[in-house]
């Protein structure tokens, strides 16, 4: 009798992070964090070698700013499950670009709620509010990192939460963080004797900048780890105990597949789950991993972004918009000639929309009238392009023109009463006279 194929998938378990301290020392060592670290630790050198204060100061502030941004970056993306770097993308509307720019504003509000506790409650209580303060630090990051919020990050009571939801493990947590904190100045003492001292600023930044993507790394993976204790949707589901019970054969296969790629196999671990996903081809676990993995070998970018194009499929079948909108994001981002089937031009540029991302949204669209004269979805696309440039571009004299198309052409299609309405809200627009006139 033919073995039925594997109908549900889930990933290996999740491996705890003090198990995985080597591999937070070698994050830094993918050529995207490498590249950046190199690039301001070049910089950094560059403002002291200058020995001129206009420049030193500038150019240290945009330094620390981009190093810290992509350190948020990186944590906030291991939180949702993206273990490699190689699997982000370049984004304008990262919801965390803010991030950096917000720790700030917390640090300075704390700083400012511990001098008003020395003030009016003595030395005593505010050295005890330091010191609680120095324990709850990583969950003051974390918390502002998951939810980008100064008042969450800035009350104790998500802090106290999110500890006592991690629960022990955030007492191995801040310790390995207080031995990293320490390891960059070892670091720089080990090596100071032995390099020449027009070299040191360069070798002090590039050793702040890796310990800091270290611990940035480390954070995030502690609240990938406990993603279903802190409420956090990972990008793919994790495996969970199983109470004692046998392994199922899902549970046998996703093993052996988190063996391969631990191994260094990856090749192998991809050739395993598509010869699955033949049988199981509407399986999204499945397409999720696949297409991780995928995005691990360099060498498979081909096979990558054909198998895109399926899982975008699957993706808007099951209504998973948001993450359709990811994968063609990371799409673009390896091969900018990517294109999208027309039957799908529409409602992924729709989903863009209501993400935001509008220069993707009218990146999608262009062109579609030539390149789909007789396409059903022309009036759509016309209509959603014109609702783009007048509420979001401030083009509302090429807005009025798509409308005016639009209803020349299709005088009689559903969407011609809002196209006409919008025309309408455009006029006034153009009539309106200029302030200060």
């Amino acid at each position: 009798m033919t073995e039925q194929p594997l109908h549900i998938y889930e990933p290996p378990p999740i491996i705890p992070f003090w198990l995985r301290i080597p591999r937070f020392f070698l994050f830094p060592a993918y050529s995207g964090p490498l590249v950046r670290t190199l690039i301001w630790s070049t910089l950094f050198a560059f403002a002291v070698w200058s020995e001129m204060l206009l420049v030193f100061v500038p150019v240290v502030f945009v330094v620390l700013v981009s190093m810290f941004r992509y350190a948020y970056r990186v944590l906030e993306k291991t939180a949702y499950g993206h273990l490699n770097p190689n699997e982000y993308h370049d984004s304008l509307d990262e919801g965390g670009a803010a991030t950096a720019y917000k720790q700030v504003v917390v640090f300075i509000l704390l700083g400012v709620a511990g001098g008003a506790i020395e003030h009016f409650l003595g030395r005593w209580v505010a050295g005890a509010f330091s010191i609680f303060m120095s324990i709850c630090l990583p969950a003051i990051v974390m918390t502002l990192a998951i939810t980008h919020s100064i008042v969450d990050a800035c009350n104790p009571a998500h802090w106290l939460a999110m500890i006592g939801r991690i629960g022990k493990s955030y007492l191995a947590l801040l310790l390995f963080l207080f031995i990293l904190s320490g390891g960059s100045a070892v670091a720089y003492r080990v090596v100071e004797p032995v390099l020449p001292e027009e070299a040191m600023s360069f070798v002090f930044m590039f050793v702040i900048g890796y310990f800091t993507l270290v611990m940035f790394n480390m954070m995030g993976y502690v609240l990938y780890q406990y993603h279903h204790m802190l409420g956090i949707k990972i990008a793919a589901p994790a495996l969970t105990a199983t109470s004692g019970k046998p392994p199922s054969k899902e549970q046998q296969f996703s093993h052996k597949v988190g063996q391969m790629v631990a191994e260094g196999n990856v090749a192998t671990a991809i050739d395993a789950i598509y010869d699955e996903l033949r049988f199981d081809q509407y399986n999204l676990p499945l397409h999720e991993h696949y297409h991780r993995l995928l995005l691990l070998d360099t060498a498979q970018q081909t096979r990558m972004l054909q198998h895109a194009q399926r899982f975008i499929t699957e993706l808007l079948r099951q209504s998973r918009f948001e993450r359709a909108v990811e994968i063609l994001q990371a799409c673009l981002s390896r091969d900018a000639t990517f294109k999208l089937p027309p039957e799908q031009i529409l409602p992924m540029a729709q989903a863009a929309e209501k993400q935001r991302k509008f220069e993707l949204a009218m990146q999608l669209m262009q062109r579609f009238d030539r390149d789909n004269p007789r396409h059903a979805d022309i009036p759509g696309v016309y209509l959603l392009g014109a609702k783009i440039m007048c509420e979001h571009m401030k083009r509302d004299h090429m807005a009025g023109q798509i409308i005016q198309v639009l209803l020349e052409r299709y005088p009689t299609h559903p969407l011609a009463e809002e196209a006409r309405k919008l025309g309408e809200v455009i006029a006034r627009l153009g009539a309106r006279p200029a302030s200060g006139s």
